[in-house]
């Protein structure tokens, strides 16, 4: 479970320190940096899945416009079972060719130092005696000698999985030549990874069928099969009473609400396949109608009960402010346009006025 995410210099966060709950909603206005927090996320976990992006996924027009330092950081405090992970990564932009470099990376437990970068060169344990040579342009998580030890593993893993979301449902996500280990934050490569799930963890998905059904009505199944070169998404769904047949629907035929939900679905009970992980979901509720909200709610909270997922969600929606803004919420707010700033919310005694309705008259930064 993540415990505290820090950043500075990324956009509008500047020495920007967030500690949040196992579910929570931010909220704030539009540019508040809501989307900005889940692209750090989103850019940290691509940064331990893929060593040939490596710094590439942190261009220099990520720099926060009017701060002026070419440094960025970036601090992770990670529950995993019975230890504590941190990690912070430093890069340093350069003016030529307009991409960063790793100055310094480390992880550590609470007893001390698991591997440390300084100047492209790894060293091992707190002893820090033996030193290999890294490039500056990814990150050491994946030398082998640090992929030997048993934390340092779990945490890549913990990283790796990290999923953050802005679906988007016009995508052509049926299709995919090949089975893919992570869902594309658009939710484009579904067919893929949804077959690579099926073959891996056909039994978790035995509830996603039932569950959807809740919300979709009719929705009796979906399967991932490869009939020549690609694997194709395909939804079964009765018209016509309980009795009926199960009629096949492709991608296309199906509403982008309907997709949405089908996507959202199939990730949260790929939480029980695995490792928990952590959930990023930006503004889900686009696509998603009033009744369906329900639901949704409860199956994050009862997945969340059970330790199999972590859940952030950025959204306007009242249904989601009213049902979290008490509570489980994180406010964030910039002043006039600076960097941005958590903030208490409810900020004073409203009375008998709901989260939403706060937030509707413009009172929440009061």
């Amino acid at each position: 479970m993540l415990k505290r995410l820090y950043v500075d210099n990324f956009r509008c966060l500047v020495d920007f320190d967030y500690q949040p709950q196992a579910v929570q909603l931010l909220i704030g206005q539009n540019g508040s940096g809501k989307s900005s927090v889940f692209d750090v996320l989103d850019s940290l976990a691509h940064f331990a899945r893929r060593p040939s992006a490596g710094c590439a996924l942190f261009p220099s027009r990520t720099l926060c416009k009017w701060d002026g330092r070419a440094t960025q950081t970036f601090q992770l405090d990670v529950e995993l079972g019975d230890f504590v992970a941190h990690y912070a990564l430093e890069l340093e932009h350069l003016v030529e060719p307009g991409l960063a470099q790793v100055t310094t990376e480390r992880l550590a437990d609470d007893e001390g130092t698991l591997f440390q970068v300084v100047g492209g060169k790894l060293a091992l344990g707190s002893e820090q005696r033996a030193e290999f040579l890294v490039g500056q342009s990814q990150s050491a998580i994946w030398h082998d000698k640090a992929s030997a030890c048993p934390r340092i593993r779990l945490f890549r893993e913990w990283l790796q999985a990290t999923t953050v979301l802005r679906l988007n449902p016009y995508a052509e996500a049926d299709k995919a030549v090949s089975a893919d280990e992570f869902l594309q934050r658009d939710g484009s490569n579904f067919a893929g990874w949804y077959r690579r799930l099926q073959d891996a963890h056909r039994q978790v998905l035995e509830p996603l069928a039932s569950d959807l059904a809740e919300v979709i009505d009719g929705f009796a199944g979906l399967n991932s099969f490869k009939p020549e070169a690609r694997y194709i998404i395909q939804s079964l769904v009765r018209c016509g009473g309980e009795n009926a047949k199960g009629l096949p629907f492709g991608w296309s035929e199906l509403s982008e609400g309907q997709r949405t939900l089908i996507v959202i679905y199939a990730v949260m009970h790929a939480a029980k396949a695995g490792k928990p992980f952590l959930l990023c979901l930006d503004e889900p509720d686009n696509f998603v109608a009033l009744r369906e909200m329900q639901p949704l709610v409860h199956m994050i909270e009862e997945f969340v009960d059970e330790g199999h997922i972590q859940v952030l969600i950025a959204s306007h929606h009242p249904e989601f402010i009213n049902m979290w803004g008490h509570e489980q919420s994180a406010l964030l707010y910039r002043q006039d346009a600076g960097h941005t700033e958590l903030k208490t919310f409810p900020p004073r005694d409203t009375g008998m006025l709901s989260p939403a309705e706060i937030i509707a008259r413009g009172w929440e930064n009061d």
